[in-house]
């Protein structure tokens, strides 16, 4: 999951990282790590459930921060692009959460799984063609959100009514690319990512 870094603290408060590998020669990747920021050693994970695409340029926050001794934390990740047997960058309109459970060892347990994503939209002043005009993206996306890379995903905080101190549940996703063809300048509101 290149270009992918979240941060989260486990129930002992250390700040780890779960991105991708930390050999920069490959372009697009579908190996997941998590490093340890306390001892800055990088440890695989081998999350169990479908593995998604390799992939470069998603993006990703977190659904759930999993404080406490039994809590989950979630990561969610949109979009993507790989490259296509034509050579060329081909977008990925899908999402996917990444459930990480300390388990008590060096690194959590892990499990991939497809959500449901609900939210809204606005195009923002829609999009701007670069050479090549306005195709539509390639593939469908989730959401209504179009296939599209290199974009921002940033949790909201939750509202007084919603309650304070709990993680945040709502996401904004704005802008990204069809690569070389298309920018996007819309914004979404993620409203709900339900599991499968």
């Amino acid at each position: 999951m290149m270009h992918a870094v979240v941060r989260l603290l486990t129930s002992n408060t250390t700040p780890v990282g779960v991105g991708c590998s930390p050999t920069p020669l490959r372009l697009q990747m579908d190996d997941l790590w998590w490093l340890d920021l306390a001892h800055m050693r990088w440890h695989e994970l081998q999350p169990a459930g479908e593995k998604p695409h390799a992939r470069c340029s998603t993006a990703a926050a977190v659904l759930d921060a999993g404080r406490g001794s039994d809590a989950a934390a979630r990561v969610l990740y949109v979009g993507g692009a790989f490259y296509g047997a034509g050579g060329g960058l081909e977008m990925l309109g899908d999402a996917r959460v990444l459930t990480l459970r300390q388990d008590g060892g060096s690194c959590p347990a892990a499990a991939w799984s497809t959500p449901t994503v609900a939210g809204t939209g606005s195009s923002g002043g829609g999009s701007s063609s670069a050479g090549g005009g306005g195709a539509a993206p390639q593939g469908g996306g989730v959401g209504g959100i179009s296939a599209r890379n290199a974009s921002v995903l940033l949790p909201l905080p939750l509202g007084r009514e919603e309650g304070a101190g709990s993680s945040p549940q709502r996401l904004l996703l704005y802008g990204g690319w069809r690569a070389f063809v298309e920018s996007y300048n819309d914004t979404f509101i993620i409203q709900e990512v339900a599991a499968e």
